[in-house]
């Protein structure tokens, strides 16, 4: 089974990545920075890209990501499969990428192929509560936050999601959890959630 969490920065993706990783799930995070390091330079504001090119780096990133994602999807049936949970995929790329119609960047991908995902969970919380956590966050690792976490871009980003959610793009099932909640409330409906979504196969 082939998972993806995805949300605003701050809505706790990682910490339930690592709650499944305890579980036995493997997984996978992008984008990798040690693959793509302009990205991360990107990001901190030290170099200047078209937010076409940005989006290009993040997805080729992915796509370098993808042989193994192709071995997944392809035995994605066989129970002998190993459960694996992806932080971010090419939906944050999507939803990112503010300056390029969400038409073409679906397109895109589409004619790339990437593999779909059995499912996406969309951990959802208002901008300002996840912009509250990132600044927390952030003062702790004693970092500033990143071009893409200011208020407005943020709210851009929640807009782009929301389509992606609607539409059910690029994914069997998409499902949505209230990011407010308490870590373990969160963990449990998402577990609860997974052994739906087992049962259905």
């Amino acid at each position: 089974m082939l998972i993806v969490l995805e949300g605003l920065d701050g809505t706790g993706k990682s910490t339930q990545v690592e709650l499944l990783k305890k579980a036995g799930w493997k997984s996978l995070r992008f984008p990798n920075y040690e693959r793509v390091p302009i990205i991360k330079r990107f990001l901190a504001g030290e170099v200047s890209l078209d937010e076409r090119s940005a989006f290009l780096f993040f997805l080729g990133d992915i796509y370098e990501g993808v042989k193994s994602l192709k071995e997944l999807e392809k035995h994605s049936s066989n129970n002998n499969a190993p459960n694996t949970v992806i932080d971010r995929y090419i939906f944050s790329t999507i939803a990112y990428a503010h300056t390029l119609p969400i038409e073409d960047a679906m397109e895109i991908v589409k004619r790339i192929d990437f593999p779909k995902p059995d499912a996406v969970i969309y951990l959802s919380l208002s901008v300002e509560e996840a912009l509250e956590r990132r600044k927390k966050a952030n003062a702790k690792q004693k970092e500033g936050l990143s071009i893409r976490e200011a208020k407005e871009s943020l709210e851009e980003t929640e807009k782009r999601y929301e389509r992606l959610f609607t539409e059910g793009f690029w994914a069997k099932e998409w499902y949505q959890v209230d990011a407010s909640k308490s870590v373990e409330d969160i963990h449990n409906e998402i577990v609860s959630f997974i052994g739906w979504l087992q049962g259905k196969q």
